[in-house]
């Protein structure tokens, strides 16, 4: 039977399913959206950096990331760290690597990479944190005296700030900025929210400690200064193609 020639109700309802299908797949898809002005800062977001654990959302092998770094080294991007770039005037090409958590491996994968390009990280320590291994405090000296990395705090425990009382918020924040400035003896102003989880409340606090910027899990790219303290950030992958990932330049996100 001829499509058309069935009723109009059904033609109506598959044109419906149809659309419902398109809209669907925009909202879960990139590419579309658009590029961003170059001038807004691409602050990019990534976890463990190790060959030897599977590829992940969390993990990006250092293979792939020594080729993010060469795609922006051609392309002459200038590297600041969180406290920089909150002071930078806005330029083309400016990226603000960032890494959650303080894992041991950023040390030793991400750390070298920094030294042969030349680039920039704020590595965001959560001293008690218990899933992994992190850092020590010669390595994470050893990486600030290089002037190519600064740490931030989040939280002493990667607490969930949405899930403890305003009080015990501050503490967690204000202990942590305090740990990382006895660890590093440098000022500690960045922040990130550990699972991307805070509110107003939250916010208010970060400023009346004097932190100067703090990234969420939010995957997008807007001026800096619209709201440092709630910055969001572009998406990384270790299993993204090169192809998804400068899509994720664009707009924020990865997919396409």
């Amino acid at each position: 039977m001829n499509p058309l020639d069935w009723p109009i109700c059904v033609q109506v309802i598959l044109v419906l399913i149809a659309l419902a299908g398109f809209l669907f797949f925009l909202s879960r898809h990139a590419f579309w959206k658009g590029n961003r002005p170059k001038n807004w800062p691409r602050v990019l977001m990534y976890h463990h950096i190790d060959p030897y654990k599977e590829a992940s959302g969390m993990n990006t092998p250092p293979q792939l990331l020594e080729k993010q770094l060469q795609y922006f080294q051609k392309r002459g991007a200038k590297f600041y760290t969180m406290s920089e770039l909150a002071e930078a005037e806005p330029h083309d090409n400016m990226v603000a690597i960032t890494v959650d958590d303080g894992y041991e491996d950023n040390h030793r994968y991400l750390f070298p990479l920094l030294r042969k390009y030349k680039a920039k990280a704020t590595i965001y320590y959560a001293p008690n944190l218990k899933d992994d291994r992190l850092m020590n405090e010669l390595q994470m000296r050893e990486m600030v005296e290089s002037g190519l990395v600064e740490f931030g705090a989040h939280t002493m425990d990667h607490v969930n700030l949405l899930n403890v009382p305003d009080s015990i918020a501050k503490t967690q924040i204000l202990q942590s900025k305090e740990a990382v400035e006895k660890l590093t003896g440098q000022p500690c102003t960045s922040f990130a929210y550990p699972y991307g989880r805070y509110g107003s409340a939250h916010v208010k606090i970060l400023h009346k400690l004097g932190f100067k910027t703090a990234c969420t899990t939010k995957k997008m790219i807007r001026p800096l200064m619209e709201s440092p303290l709630q910055t969001p950030r572009v998406s990384t992958n270790g299993q993204a193609s090169m192809l998804q990932f400068i899509i994720s330049l664009m707009n924020g996100r990865y997919r396409i």
